[in-house]
């Protein structure tokens, strides 16, 4: 029976009541912004490439923040992420033929020079505004 039928009948979904939980987004957000900070230490400490992580880095973007086109830190995550779209990182690297590895490996070297000090930065950013001491300080600022 269709859901029109059924309310026209008097009988409701058993969700007709329910609101979305409002916190929800609240713990999405810090879910993201917690993933950002790892990831951002991760690249600030040399285990993950600077390009290479800009990628999760605008994944978690949209939910770390309120906008992150107009964030800073977050934009240029999202730049260089769609900036290196055609190159190749991690697994894909295996199905890449020998010349074109070369190529995209001397573009991804040029680049990462490139923008090595601006994604450093940003990284550090998002390690300062979003790390473990961070939440106390936003928690104590929201308590006076």
């Amino acid at each position: 029976m269709r859901p029109r039928r059924l309310i026209k009948r008097g009988v409701r979904p058993l969700n007709a009541g329910v609101r979305p939980h409002l916190g929800l987004a609240h713990v999405e957000s810090a879910w993201s912004q917690g993933e950002a900070v790892r990831i951002a230490r991760a690249i600030l400490s040399g285990d993950l490439g600077v390009l290479e992580g800009c990628i999760p880095l605008a994944s978690v973007a949209p939910n770390a923040v309120p906008d992150w086109r107009r964030d800073p830190d977050f934009v240029v995550f999202g730049a260089v992420a769609s900036e290196i779209d055609n190159l190749p990182f991690g697994p894909v690297r295996e199905r890449w033929g020998t010349v074109a590895l070369a190529r995209a490996d001397v573009e991804i070297a040029r680049y990462s020079r490139v923008m090595r000090e601006r994604i450093m930065t940003a990284c550090r950013h998002v390690v300062d505004r979003f790390g473990a001491g961070a939440s106390e300080a936003r928690e104590g600022d929201s308590a006076v």
